[in-house]
């Protein structure tokens, strides 16, 4: 279980790299609060690349909230690293909002240093305040349509960590683009009867991201023709991009 005083504050400090690798440990870890995924299966389990895992997992061992622990076999090859999650009392920086400690983390919790003014990252600032908000304006047209959340909705039945990038500008904005391109049908068709099928197959790309589907489209489109082309002489049918 992921600790609410983390959601309430703490993410906002680490920011959403750590976020996604620190949801995966709370779920991999045991009784003793040790957990042991490999970068590999945090990567596929999240949808993301090795340096977004890698990327989080600094963060978080930056604010200490983990603890990252290395270790060899008597032959001197590198096991899986043990990340220890630190109690919220040892956290650097620790965030959590006066007004969400009542209602989430309880009366006894306290932030372990005072609130302060400076930990807004400037990429959250330097646009959204400017005169007119044309930024927010611009967003909220590209990337808050309904078929955008038709098509995540759909991406979560493959990666179900994409209910965690439903606010995620990137991943909405290779929505939009998917559906201005190729058509909202065509493309949930891909997502719904393509993926599944395609993912991990040989010689075919991963794709559990919408952004991932943007980046590799053509590539997932040559990899069928090429099948489609092996596979002709057996009469095999294999569903259309």
């Amino acid at each position: 279980m992921m600790d609410d005083a983390y959601l309430n504050g703490q993410a906002r400090i680490c920011g959403w790299q750590a976020t996604l690798v620190y949801n995966s440990l709370c779920r991999h870890t045991n009784s003793s609060q040790e957990s042991f995924p490999s970068i590999q299966l945090m990567s596929q389990e999240l949808g993301v690349s090795r340096d977004t895992v890698m990327r989080g997992i600094d963060n978080l061992e930056k604010f200490n909230v983990i603890q990252v622990r290395k270790s060899r076999t008597k032959g001197g090859q590198w096991l899986n690293n043990t990340y220890i999650l630190i109690d919220k009392s040892q956290w650097e920086k620790s965030q959590v909002v006066n007004t969400d400690m009542v209602s989430h983390v309880g009366n006894s919790s306290t932030p372990s240093r005072p609130q302060q003014v400076d930990q807004v990252a400037d990429i959250d600032t330097k646009e959204t305040h400017e005169q007119g908000n044309k930024y927010k304006e611009t967003h909220k047209t590209e990337t808050s349509s309904a078929e955008v959340v038709i098509l995540l909705d759909i991406f979560s039945e493959i990666n179900p960590a994409i209910k965690m990038m439903y606010a995620n500008i990137t991943q909405r904005k290779a929505c939009r683009f998917l559906i201005d391109t190729y058509s909202l049908e065509r493309v949930k068709s891909v997502i719904k009867n393509t993926l599944p099928k395609t993912n991990g197959l040989q010689f075919f790309p991963t794709i559990t991201t919408p952004l991932q589907l943007q980046d590799k489209w053509v590539s997932l489109e040559s990899a069928i023709r090429k099948y489609q082309s092996e596979k002709l002489s057996t009469k095999e049918k294999y569903p259309k991009i």
